[in-house]
């Protein structure tokens, strides 16, 4: 028998929460008779977080003995959240009437237009 204790806790509730999360899923798909773009969806923004995600720990593990923790974490969440976002922009993750209602979408829409 193994003695999680407080980790116990944690791991169930991440397990009861993917467990709503994919009934809701479900039920959704089932009643709002929803196209699956898993691509899109799942596989991009996955990709695009763990990018961020291997770049933020990079910079925790190199940068932090010269430049300190809290330099390293600001530095670390600015770069990794522009990753993230350059990876979902640059794979046309996308539609333009989703960029339309984010904040800033207009702006990020006209700069695409450029390149």
């Amino acid at each position: 028998v193994m003695k999680l204790s407080v980790e116990g806790l944690i791991y169930a509730g991440l397990a009861s929460l993917l467990v709503l999360c994919l009934n809701t899923g479900i039920y959704l798909f089932r009643h709002l008779h929803v196209k699956a773009d898993f691509l899109h969806w799942i596989v991009i923004p996955t990709g695009a977080s763990a990018a961020s995600g291997l770049i933020c720990y990079l910079f925790g593990k190199y940068l932090t003995p010269y430049k300190g923790y809290p330099f390293t974490v600001i530095l670390a969440f600015v770069v990794g959240f522009m990753v993230y976002w350059v990876i979902l922009l640059g794979l046309k993750n996308f539609h333009r009437q989703e960029l339309e209602v984010i904040p800033g979408g207009t702006l990020i829409e006209r700069l695409l237009e450029m390149f």
